[in-house]
């Protein structure tokens, strides 16, 4: 299993509550106690960095110096060079934390049916059929040796892949093009195969299953379901309901589990409680709540959609108005309404605009008098500088060079000219006047043009590279009230960025990192 420990007190802060880096190792022991629960002699290998103040008895930590502003790729590489050192009698499950084990996978491996090298699961989905959640490799020295070819195709996969694919599932695009197989040709139990070995699909609903939070019962898995993967807030259900399921049915090693019931059930209930009033809170405003995903006639001038968070998430990016994704708008979106509800005095701001997708979804949670100052060059981004990395000089090269891809099938940004009026309009079309809102645009270099008088609550950082972002955390952060954020897009995307918030924040106790996850999310001490 691979994890990070990044540093920060909270590592998810959502309505749920705190999600502490403790909370993640406590999750850990649990999913371990599941599958030995199911598989007697279970072993568990972490994969950490060098820094991690991981520990768990039993378990064998394997750590080594990483990369983190390439994270993922960083996970690929060593869960396939960890490969080669662990045992080829047995089976191995790459998998992430977040993940309980509710049936036995053994017959998997049975002689009529473990004709196969790696299993991977699948979903009905377009963009990412494969889930890069769960990888299982047989057992066996041949299988070994395919498996390890199969990785490496898939790292070859991603390495190729645009800095946009990398950001936005990256791992799981780089197994679809390893299966290369439609999705709607996918079937449970299938074997695949491949140029390098034999990969068998299973079927999420049954082997990694993640019910949607809108679910009436969340806590009820598919039938037969094997595999319980508690992504995003789930993970908060994760602890209680493990507890409830070492209790419920009876065994003899159930009377560990009776003395914690009490307090899983309440939790169960506190969560639930969290849910249902959140959804209702939705259900009374039915004319302020509509998905724009299915209506898409524009609104009237001046009428402001209100939009549950995950729709408009999926709306910005069908219509490839933004290339940040749900855990980075959902970070974005923790720290507006964590203001928003303490009623924190400040300015919101955005540097680094695009297209306006982020511009409009903080203006969809902000409160409407509440004044948002959009900084942006409206044009082709300005080159890297000498403090920034390969990775920065590359992707500036690709775009100098007019190859760079936009969204979709767009035509990439940078290369329309003047796109101040194309980002109004996008604000437009979704109910946002600037008059109306509040909203200022102001055209020009961060240097030149960010010049702060006032308090600021939330800033939205998206710059690139090192001076860039640099530049905003000396203009910015003097100005950030008590509570109030600062929130780095290019965190974990490239090495300038972070090298200005690592070194800022060495520099600055009085602000902390509190959420990070692809973006990091720094808040001003109360």
């Amino acid at each position: 299993m691979f994890h990070v420990d990044k540093g920060a007190a909270v590592i998810d802060r959502t309505k749920y509550g705190d999600f502490r880096a403790r909370d993640y190792h406590k999750m850990i022991a649990r999913m371990w106690a599941s599958f030995r629960r199911h598989h007697p002699g279970t072993t568990l290998t972490i994969l950490t960095d060098t820094d991690s103040r991981f520990k768990l008895p039993g378990a064998t930590i394997w750590r080594r110096e990483m990369d983190v502003d390439r994270i993922m790729y960083e996970r690929m590489v060593w869960q396939r060079d960890a490969l080669t050192r662990l045992d080829s009698k047995h089976p191995v499950f790459l998998l992430d934390s977040d993940m309980l084990c509710l049936r036995s996978f053994g017959h998997l491996f049975e002689q009529k049916t473990g004709n196969f090298d790696l299993a991977l699961t699948f979903r009905r989905s377009h963009n990412s059929p494969i889930n890069g959640g769960l990888l299982i490799v047989n057992s066996g020295g041949e299988a070994r040796k395919r498996v390890l070819s199969m990785m490496s195709q898939m790292i070859d996969n991603y390495t190729s892949m645009s800095e946009e694919e990398k950001t936005w599932f990256g791992d799981q695009l780089a197994l679809r093009d390893l299966v290369g197989l439609h999705h709607s040709k996918m079937r449970n139990r299938q074997v695949v195969e491949t140029r390098a070995g034999h990969v068998l699909l299973l079927d999420c609903e049954q082997y990694n299953f993640t019910p949607k939070l809108s679910d009436h019962d969340i806590l009820k898995p598919a039938p037969k379901c094997r595999l319980y993967h508690f992504k995003g807030n789930l993970k908060h259900y994760m602890e209680p309901y493990f507890t409830v399921a070492s209790a419920i049915p009876f065994r003899p090693s159930s009377f560990l589990a009776y003395p914690f019931l009490p307090w899983a059930f309440f939790k169960i209930w506190r969560l639930e409680r969290i849910r249902h009033a959140e959804s209702q809170r939705g259900e009374q405003q039915p004319e302020n709540t509509r998905s724009i995903a299915t209506e898409r006639n524009a609104p009237k001038e001046g009428e402001q959609i209100r939009i549950e968070i995950k729709k408009l998430s999926d709306e910005l990016r069908a219509r490839n108005l933004t290339y940040c994704g749900y855990d980075k708008l959902a970070i974005l979106h923790d720290c507006i309404v964590d203001v928003e509800r303490n009623k924190l005095e400040g300015r919101f701001i955005e540097a680094g605009v695009a297209l306006g997708g982020s511009a409009i979804f903080m203006c969809h949670y902000k409160s409407r008098d509440r004044p948002l100052d959009l900084y942006d060059v409206y044009d082709q981004i300005p080159a890297p500088g000498p403090e920034d990395g390969v990775d920065a000089h590359d992707r500036y090269a690709q775009i100098e060079s007019g190859q760079s891809q936009g969204l979709g099938q767009d035509e990439y940004y940078g290369y329309l000219g003047d796109t101040k009026q194309l980002v109004a309009d996008n604000l437009k079309a979704f109910g946002f006047l600037a008059s109306e809102h509040n909203i200022n645009f102001i055209k020009g270099l961060f240097q030149d043009t960010m010049t702060l008088t006032e308090p600021v609550a939330v800033a939205h950082v998206d710059g690139d590279w090192y001076d860039s972002v640099k530049t905003c955390i000396d203009r910015i952060a003097p100005h950030i009230v008590k509570g109030g954020y600062i929130i780095f897009d290019d965190y974990s995307s490239y090495s300038g960025c972070r090298k200005a918030v690592d070194q800022w924040l060495a520099q600055s106790p009085e602000f902390e990192p509190v959420m990070i996850k692809r973006s990091i999310a720094v808040q001003r001490k109360r």
